[in-house]
């Protein structure tokens, strides 16, 4: 019980690095995820809302479980 609800959605610990970063590419002049400039107004808006609806954290939903499983 002690790594409970110290994990985000995807499965990523709160103390370990975020594992797709944004990065600053000093050769390009850009970030890395500079590709998003280049989405339709609908990509963005589906990507919008997938990211809003996975935005919470499973202690979020269950705050207090007796056991993990």
């Amino acid at each position: 019980m002690s790594h409970y609800g110290k994990y985000d959605i995807s499965g990523v610990k709160d103390s370990e690095p975020e594992p797709c970063p944004r990065v600053w590419d000093a050769k390009r002049q850009v970030w890395s995820d500079s590709w998003k400039e280049h989405l339709y107004d609908i990509e963005i808006k589906n990507l919008t809302a997938k990211y809003e609806t996975m935005n919470y954290r499973l202690s979020d939903k269950l705050a207090d479980p007796k056991t993990l499983i």
